[in-house]
């Protein structure tokens, strides 16, 4: 949970680094002067506060937050002085002292004619707005022009979502190896990068710095993304619908003419062998195997008939999904007796 903390604060500092492009990424928050990781002991300082806040709080604080994108007017100001707003947002203007001694007050927009304020300037233009006005009393007491500088940002952040792991499709499925990695990354030009929100199996939206699902259970998985800007720009979002497939294949090895006798496999110059594997996930890729420690692997493709001059026999034997989870290998051993049987009847 303090993941979340930590994220807000890597922030925090990136922008007095970088005011106008933030990258972010799930490990890494670069920033022009110095990078941090979150993984790296030397890059992520003990004095960095670490809070706890439980799930039903990140819920409630991202469900706040996720109800005023697009629909509230959003001012941003960065720690440099520089101010952002959303397209839907409105200047008022705030009078210093008593109001009854106003008469009006006059502004320009971007370089047009002055008009008389009407108590909100729409903000429409994207980009740079630049807003001069002035005060007047009914003393006739004239204010010096000031000015106002905001950028109306209704660019969305940039979102790449990549899923990184062995994978495989099967049956309209999707599976991926037990450990599969997000990759997120974000970028935004003007008013900066807020966060990344995540949603795993619609447990409710977090920010990504705040997930603690690794992805190792064998199950379905239904994972939502997008990112918002500071002033709460929505990106684009991606749903992505896999399931993890954790578990190793079964297999074993079905012997043909041999027998068991005095605690021991026998076999013939004839024996054989069919090795069978099953996986009820994403399913069987390949069997191997090995014969008296051979030093490579041999894939098997139909059975396994007894070799030539040799006395005993060691088979090694494993399956492999489709996703790369590998059983583990199995072994039968056996002497091998090429010799015919003989006999010799005599008459009594």
């Amino acid at each position: 949970m303090s993941k979340f903390y930590f994220f807000i604060l890597l922030f925090i500092i990136s922008f007095n680094l970088y005011s106008k492009r933030v990258l972010y990424r799930s490990e890494i928050l670069i920033s022009e002067k110095k990078i941090f990781n979150p993984t790296d002991p030397e890059t992520n300082p003990d004095e960095f506060p670490k809070p706890i806040m439980s799930q039903l709080e990140i819920l409630r604080k991202t469900s706040e937050i996720l109800s005023r994108a697009g629909k509230s007017k959003i001012h941003y100001v960065e720690k440099n002085g520089a101010r952002f707003s959303n397209n839907i947002s409105a200047i008022e203007l705030e009078n210093d002292g008593d109001l009854s001694k106003f008469k009006k007050i006059e502004y320009s927009l971007n370089g047009s004619s002055y008009i008389e304020y009407p108590g909100s300037i729409p903000l429409k233009k994207s980009g740079m707005n630049t807003i001069k006005y002035r005060a007047f009393d009914k003393l006739g007491n004239t204010e010096e022009y000031k000015s106002l500088e905001i950028f109306v940002d209704d660019i969305s952040p940039d979102l790449g979502v990549k899923l990184i792991g062995q994978t495989f499709f099967k049956n309209d499925m999707l599976y991926y190896q037990s450990g599969m990695t997000l990759n997120v990354s974000v970028t935004d030009n003007e008013s900066g990068v807020k966060d990344i929100y995540v949603n795993v199996n619609d447990d409710g939206f977090i920010p990504f710095g705040s997930l603690t699902e690794r992805f190792n259970e064998t199950k379905f998985y239904r994972i939502q993304i997008f990112a918002l800007d500071n002033v709460l720009n929505r990106s684009k979002e991606y749903v992505y619908n896999f399931s993890i497939d954790g578990e190793s294949p079964l297999v074993y090895a079905k012997p043909i003419d041999t027998i068991y006798y005095e605690n021991s496999h026998h076999c013939s110059g004839r024996s054989k062998f069919q090795l069978i594997a099953s996986d009820r996930d994403s399913g069987v890729r390949m069997i191997q195997y090995k014969i008296n420690a051979a030093e490579k692997w041999t894939n098997y493709a139909d059975e396994i008939r007894m070799p030539e001059k040799i006395e005993t026999l060691d088979l090694e034997y494993r399956a492999i999904d489709n996703v790369g989870n590998e059983s583990d290998t199995m072994t039968f051993s056996c002497k091998i007796t090429r010799e015919s049987p003989k006999t010799k009847m005599e008459v009594k």
